[in-house]
C-alpha cells in the first residue's frame, strides 16, 4: 500500500488512537507538498455530509481556515443535534483571538431561537475572547431570561476582565448588579454566587478572600445548606485567584 493511501486510511479511521491521528494530521497539514493528502483527508470527511463526520474533520485539521471553518460549524449548527452543536462550539471557540469567531459566538449567544444548550457554550466559552467586545456582549447577557445564560455571562465576564484591567471597573460593576441573583443554573449554583466569586477574584483583596473563605468553611458545616451552595463552596473553596 502507497505510504500517502496508508496514511489517509490511519488519519480517517475512527477506530485508531486519536492523539496518532491528531498529530499525523498535523505533520500532514505542515509539510510542504502534502496538499493532495490535506485534500483527500478532508474529502474522506466532508463527503459524508454528517455532523459527526464534520467534528471529527474540525479537532484532527484545527489549522484550517477561519472561513472554511466557520462554513462546517454552521452546517452542524443546522443538521446536527444538540450535543454535536455543543461541541462544533467547542471546535471553532479553540480559535482563541479570532474576530470573525468571536463574532460568531457571540451572535449565537444572543440568538434565542438557537437550543439554550448551545447558547450556555457559546456564552462560556466567550471567557477565552480578552476583548472588549467580548466582555461588553457578555455584560448584555446579564440581563437575559434564561438564568443559565446570565450565569456563563457572570462567569467568562470575570474571565475576561480578569485578563485585561481595562475592562476590571465596568465588570465588577456589572457583576455587582447580580448580587442578589438567587436563580440556579442546572447543576450549578446561583447566579449570584457565581458574581460574587467574580468580584472578589477581579478586586483581588486579601480581606475579602478571607471573608469568602469564612462563608465557605460555614456552608461546609451546615447540613441544612442548599445543594447548590454546597457545591459553589466546593467549587471556590482555596481558590488561588489571579
Amino acid at each position: 500500500m502507497p505510504f500517502a493511501q496508508a496514511l489517509l486510511e490511519f488519519v480517517t479511521n475512527s477506530a485508531e488512537n486519536w492523539d496518532s491521528r491528531e498529530l499525523l494530521a498535523k505533520v500532514v497539514w505542515r509539510t510542504r507538498g502534502a496538499k493532495r493528502i490535506v485534500r483527500a483527508i478532508r474529502h474522506a470527511f466532508l463527503s459524508k455530509n454528517e455532523a459527526e463526520a464534520i467534528l471529527e474533520y474540525l479537532g484532527l485539521m484545527p489549522h484550517e481556515g477561519t472561513t472554511t471553518r466557520l462554513s462546517l460549524f454552521r452546517e452542524v449548527l443546522r443538521g446536527g443535534t444538540i450535543f454535536e452543536q455543543v461541541d462544533a462550539v467547542d471546535a471553532i471557540a479553540m480559535a482563541e483571538g479570532n474576530a470573525r469567531v468571536r463574532r460568531t459566538l457571540i451572535g449565537l449567544v444572543e440568538d434565542t431561537a438557537a437550543p439554550l444548550e448551545v447558547r450556555d457554550r457559546a456564552t462560556e466559552m466567550l471567557h477565552l475572547f480578552s476583548s472588549r467586545t467580548a466582555a461588553e456582549a457578555c455584560i448584555r447577557a446579564l440581563k437575559d431570561p434564561a438564568p443559565s445564560i446570565r450565569f456563563w455571562a457572570a462567569y467568562s465576564l470575570g474571565q475576561i476582565s480578569s485578563w485585561n484591567s481595562d475592562y476590571r471597573i465596568e465588570a465588577t460593576a456589572a457583576l455587582k448588579r447580580m448580587l442578589n441573583d438567587e436563580a440556579v443554573a442546572p447543576g450549578w449554583w446561583s447566579v449570584g454566587r457565581e458574581a460574587q466569586a467574580m468580584i472578589i477574584g477581579l478586586r483581588n483583596l486579601p480581606r475579602e478572600r478571607e471573608r469568602l473563605q469564612k462563608e465557605i468553611q460555614t456552608i461546609q458545616d451546615d447540613p441544612c445548606a442548599a445543594i447548590e451552595d454546597k457545591r459553589w463552596a466546593e467549587h471556590y473553596e482555596d481558590r488561588e485567584w489571579r
